[in-house]
């Protein structure tokens, strides 16, 4: 009776702590399932150039809020083209996008593009060697991911009524007979090259403001023209 009730404690305690080690696995593989974490300001020593990309966000007019956050490899994460996060500070509940393309230039230099389940939004992830940025529109929101060296960045809350009044669509019927040059086909199976041509003023002001990180700013404006063809729905175009 005695070797059964020690057998019997042996067992439950194996059980309790088998239980206890796979709790624990389960959340830090939660934790490193995140797409971002959010880092307390106070904690951060800025260099000159991140402490010149704050500023520049601080100060836009349309800038409704800023989050330090460290950021990982969306690759990591992401499981059969699909990944969950949360932005810290901003959007609490899961937000879950599911990939419609992906451009590789070499590894780790990647564009993730993902539109939002059941809802209208689009994620775009920039990883690249000096760091990752991106945006994530959910139609009503917006926010950006603005590296600032290595995996960690700046995320800014966009306020939309800061923007100034833009036209959408068509005044008249002769302007969408005019525009409408997809009615017939699927608007032609071309591709469209854009040059960029950067002036040594530009350069140097670029340089001023963005410092080393001047040419991942600047190839992150000019890809995202790709980006908004890709998530248009127009097919062939890149």
């Amino acid at each position: 009776m005695k070797q059964s009730c020690s057998l019997y404690r042996k067992t439950v305690n194996f059980l309790l702590l088998f239980v206890s080690l796979t709790l624990s696995t389960a959340t830090i593989l939660r934790a490193e399932g995140s797409l971002f974490t959010e880092v307390d300001p106070q904690t951060l020593t800025l260099n000159a150039t991140q402490q010149s990309i704050v500023n520049y966000f601080s100060n836009l007019p349309y800038n409704a809020g800023l989050k330090y956050v460290l950021v990982e490899n969306l690759a990591t994460i992401q499981e059969n083209g699909v990944v969950s996060f949360t932005i810290p500070g901003f959007e609490t509940s899961a937000l879950t996008f599911t990939n419609v393309d992906v451009q590789y230039n070499t590894a780790p230099d990647y564009t993730w593009l993902g539109q939002l389940d059941l809802a209208q939004g689009e994620l775009t992830f920039y990883a690249k060697p000096e760091g990752y940025g991106g945006t994530i529109d959910l139609g009503t929101k917006l926010y950006s991911i603005n590296t600032l060296g290595g995996n960690l960045a700046l995320i800014m809350k966009h306020d939309l009524t800061a923007y100034p009044p833009g036209k959408c669509g068509s005044d008249s019927a002769s302007d969408a007979e005019a525009t409408d040059f997809c009615a017939v086909d699927d608007c032609g199976g071309s591709v469209v090259d854009v040059l960029v041509l950067t002036t040594p003023a530009a350069a140097a002001i670029m340089s001023t403001l963005w410092g080393n990180l001047a040419d991942f700013y600047l190839w992150q404006g000019t890809h995202s023209i790709n980006d908004a063809l890709v998530l248009s729905g127009i097919p062939n175009k890149r």
